[in-house]
This record gives structure tokens, C-alpha cells and sequence, in this order.
């Protein structure tokens, strides 16, 4: 497609604009709290937007939609009774013990609750969660500027058919530009232009929605329209929300119910550095818990964003070959001038704040977490800073390293949420039953993480190598069971490590573990008498 130039206006317009804006910010950065943590002074407001734009981003415009196309409003399951129910708990009773305890990331807190083995191998797996994510969102917005732009930008440079360069040369612009913009400022620059993102991200996806449900090939249009188009040509199932237990996709009902409400939806939203890190910047405890609950309220209107223009790609366009572009075929077909350029900024606005938390978080646990934290490397305020900002510039050149691992998955999604399923569940483990058992002990919490780790990463190759016969799970990408599995193979390590390790005094727990801040004295010793047990 070949756009017209005041769609390439306004895009050049948005793009300068924002990255002018997050140039203003960098003025106020003078040290490494400022960097990371906005100095923390973030308002409620700008914590729920920004958490919304980082959680809703490239890989969700691209992906989700993809999947959607694919599996129907079963995908939609990811925010709904993926995120209400985690919020709310984050919010009442995990974000209070965080924001209180002054802590960076949620390492730091593991490791303050445990020890620091635990706190090393949490740094560990996310960093490689973080910049593996990275990756994918690179080739989301590849994918986006592939089917958008084509070989037009690069005539006489790049053959026409040699589409992989293509989308490696578009990988490394998208990377350039976003790690550049993200140097450029800290936390607070990254939440505040999260900001207008979301405004611009909203806009956009409902033009797109609005002239979608008006396209003639739907018939009455709008969503009656639309249902009949996909039911006549035997797509009934895209509007079952709960898919059976048996079916072939990653959304059975069991996997929603057990996996996701259960373990990856709570973990997402209590354990997840990308989202806790913009309630540690917080002005006060009440903003972190308010921003947190802000943040559901807009995240249950995100499915109507996301996953009906997958319905509608399927209705218009059922011979797709590759789903992850759906997006942006309704933006090259269904669009006039002017308006794509400005649909097509939204989706650089969802594209930059992923990618710019993702960065930020992935810095904020090397340098505080493994630099600092377990290397003990001791260093004055600017040079802290200096070592956020060249770690996020390893950290774009790490995260084109790891594009060709998405390509292993049947789809950018599929290819998070297995990720996902790795780490999630030993983390939600870990955390809820250190937060309300304070007999679990550092030893207990080392062996269990590791045992938890080994399990996802063991059903993850087992699942993906059987090409051919028995399967350990009945659907494809079955990242929800996965995660289900290794939280509970880790829950019970822990348990019953923890009762063969010596416990921790009460004292030292406090701020850490629920309830233990409101015991007296007398009521500790009795407890560490006894060993640490729970009262009766």
C-alpha cells in the first residue's frame, strides 16, 4: 500500500511530537529514582492510563486481534476474567506491601521476603522474559509496517520479493526509534506520554470498529450484521466466550477457569515488573491503589478494541495466510486518507509504550536487582543513571536478537503467553503463599522457584517436540494448563521444604507478610516458640 502523504504527515508529526515531549521530561531526571520510579510522584490518573497502554500495546493490536481471527471472542477472556478479579486483589493487597516497603522491583521484594538466591533467579528469568517480549513486539510492528508500506519505502535497495529483509530492515527501524525515545527519558516520561497515548490509541481503534461495522459485505452491519456474515460461513464457534474443555485451541474452559483466573492473571498483575513498577512511583499509598483500580475499569472496555476487529478481518478477508495481520489489513482497505495515517499513529502509540515499559523494567532489575542489589557494585546517583540508560540500549540490541524465536509459535501471542507459562506460576507460588504463611522459609522459597521453573520449561519442550502421537494436553498452545501445572508443583515444594527448613523470626517479616505488622511482641515470641506455625 502505497500511502498518501498526509497520512505520512501525520504520522511524522506524532512521532516528532511525542518524542519532543519525552525530551521535556529528561530535563527533570537528575538521578536513578527519577530514572525508575518517576521520583515517586506519579498521580493515580496517570499510573491507571499508563499501566492500560503498557499492558495494550503492539503485540495486542497485532496478536490478540490475530487470535481472535482465528479462535473468536474466547480471546477476549485474556482481559476480562483476566484482569477484574487480579486487579482488585493487587490493588487491596499486594500493591499497599510493595509501595511500604520502598522497593524498586518485585525481585527486590522476593528478595527481602526470602533471600537473595531467590532474589538472583527471579532477576534472572524475567530479564529474559522482558527482553524475549521485546522481540516480539519488534516483529509485531514489522508485521504492521510489512503489510502497511510494503516494499515501497525501500525501491532500488531491496528486492521486492525478499519480504524477510524487509521485515528485518523494518525491525531494526522500529527499534532504533523507540530506543532512542526511551533513553531520552525516565519513568515519568514514559507514563506521561502513556497519557496521550491512550487517547490516540482509543481514537483509532474505534474509527477502525466504526467503519468496519458499515462495510457492505456485512449485510445489515454492525454486530448483527457481522454474526450473520461469520455463522453463514460456519464460524459459530468464534462466538462461544468459553470454548470446550476438549477443543484444539489455547482458550478450553478449564485452562480459563484453572489456568488463567487462577495463577497467569493474578501473577500478571502482582508479579509482573512491567505493571507493578508504575505503582511504586506512586505520590502515596492510596495513588498506587487507586491507579491500579483505574486501570480495570478501562482494561474491560479493551476486548471491544482488540478482538472484534479480528471477527471483522474473518468476515472480510477469510483467506488470510498469516492471522497476526489482520489488523493491519482493516487499516489498508477499510481507511481514507487522513484517517490512516492517524489509526496508524495509535498503533505506533500502543508499539512505543510496550515497548518503552518493557525497557525500563528490564533495566530497573539488571541495575538495582543483579548490578547493584546482588553484584554489590557501589555507585553515586549519576552514575546510576548512566548505567539505566546504556542498559536500555543493550537491551534494544538484545531484543532484536530474540525475533527469530517468536517464529517457533503458531503466533505472536502464542509465542508471550508460553513464555509466560514458564515463569508465572513459580512467581504467583511464591508470592501468595509468602505473603499470607510466614512459615515459608528462604530455603523453601529457593527450591521451590527452581523445582517450579524445571516443570513449566520440561511440559513447554514435551508439548512443542511432540509433533506426532500423545500429547500431555489436548490443545495446541496450552499455556494455561502449563502455567496451572508448575504452580502447583511449586506451591507444594515450598510447603513442604518449608516445613523441613528453620522459619524466619516474625520480626524480620515485618511489612513483608500480611497480619504480621499488627502482632505484638508477646504474640511473636509465642509464634516463634512453636516454630513459626500459624495460630489455630
Amino acid at each position: 500500500m502505497s500511502l498518501h502523504w498526509i497520512d505520512i504527515a501525520i504520522i511524522a508529526v506524532y512521532l516528532l511530537g511525542l518524542l519532543g515531549f519525552g525530551l521535556c521530561f529528561s530535563r527533570f531526571v537528575k538521578t536513578e529514582e527519577d530514572y525508575f520510579l518517576a521520583g515517586r510522584n506519579l498521580p493515580f490518573w496517570a499510573i491507571g492510563m499508563s499501566i492500560v497502554v503498557s499492558d495494550i500495546g503492539a503485540i495486542d493490536f497485532v496478536s490478540l486481534t490475530g487470535a481472535s481471527y482465528r479462535y473468536g471472542i474466547a480471546a477476549a477472556n485474556m482481559d476480562w476474567i483476566g484482569t477484574l478479579p487480579a486487579i482488585i486483589i493487587a490493588s487491596l493487597i499486594f500493591i499497599p506491601y510493595y509501595w511500604r516497603a520502598g522497593v524498586y522491583s518485585v525481585p527486590e521484594y522476593m528478595g527481602r521476603r526470602y533471600d537473595q538466591r531467590v532474589r538472583a533467579v527471579q532477576s534472572i528469568i524475567w530479564t529474559i522474559y522482558l527482553v524475549l517480549i521485546l522481540g516480539a513486539m519488534f516483529l509485531a510492528a514489522a508485521k504492521m509496517f510489512e503489510n502497511l508500506l510494503g516494499a515501497r519505502p525501500w525501491a532500488g535497495l531491496i528486492p521486492e520479493d525478499a519480504v524477510e529483509i524487509r521485515l528485518w530492515t523494518y525491525v531494526l527501524v522500529t527499534a532504533a526509534f523507540t530506543g532512542a525515545y526511551t533513553v531520552a527519558g525516565g519513568l515519568a516520561a514514559v507514563v506521561y506520554t502513556d497519557v496521550v497515548q491512550l487517547v490516540i490509541m482509543f481514537l483509532g481503534a474505534l474509527i477502525v470498529l466504526a467503519i468496519g461495522f458499515q462495510h457492505p459485505d456485512l449485510g445489515a452491519g454492525g454486530l448483527s450484521g457481522l454474526r450473520e456474515s461469520l455463522e453463514s460461513a460456519g464460524h459459530d464457534s468464534h462466538f462461544s466466550l468459553f470454548l470446550p474443555h476438549d477443543t484444539k485451541t489455547p482458550y478450553p474452559w478449564t485452562g480459563v477457569l484453572f489456568g488463567l483466573a487462577l495463577v497467569q492473571a493474578p501473577a500478571y498483575f502482582i508479579g509482573n515488573q512491567q505493571i507493578v513498577q508504575r505503582t511504586l512511583g506512586a505520590r502515596d499509598e492510596w495513588s498506587a491503589k487507586a491507579g491500579t483500580l483505574f486501570a480495570g475499569a478501562l482494561k474491560f472496555f479493551i476486548p471491544i478494541l482488540v478482538v472484534l476487529p479480528g471477527l471483522l478481518a474473518l468476515a472480510l478477508y477469510p483467506q488470510l495466510e498469516d492471522a497476526d495481520q489482520a489488523y493491519g489489513q482493516l487499516i489498508k482497505d477499510l481507511l481514507p486518507v487522513g484517517l490512516t495515517g492517524l489509526v496508524f499513529a495509535g498503533f505506533l502509540a500502543a508499539l512505543m509504550s510496550s515497548v518503552d515499559s518493557f525497557l525500563t523494567s528490564a533495566a530497573s532489575i539488571i541495575s538495582r536487582d543483579i548490578i547493584t542489589g546482588l553484584c554489590r557494585v557501589r555507585l553515586d546517583d549519576r552514575s546510576l543513571l548512566r548505567l539505566g540508560k546504556l542498559l536500555t540500549l543493550v537491551l534494544v540490541v538484545f531484543g532484536v536478537a530474540t525475533v527469530p524465536f517468536c517464529g517457533i509459535f503458531a503466533g505472536i501471542y502464542e509465542f508471550i503467553q508460553a513464555i509466560l507459562s514458564i515463569v508465572q506460576g513459580p512467581t504467583w507460588a511464591l508470592l501468595l503463599i509468602g505473603m499470607f504463611w510466614r512459615r515459608a522459609t528462604a530455603s523453601g522459597g529457593f527450591v521451590a522457584l527452581l523445582a517450579g521453573l524445571a516443570v513449566g520449561l520440561g511440559l513447554t519442550i514435551w508439548q512443542k517436540a511432540a509433533e506426532a502421537g500423545a500429547r500431555p494436553f489436548q490443545c495446541e498452545e496450552p499455556f494455561m494448563f502449563i502455567a496451572l501445572v508448575s504452580f502447583l508443583s511449586t506451591a507444594g515444594v515450598l510447603v513442604a521444604a518449608s516445613l523441613a527448613t528453620r522459619p524466619r523470626p516474625v520480626s524480620e517479616l515485618r511489612g513483608l507478610v500480611f497480619r504480621a505488622t499488627f502482632h505484638d511482641t508477646e504474640a511473636q515470641s509465642a509464634l516463634e516458640a512453636r516454630g513459626g506455625e500459624e495460630e489455630p
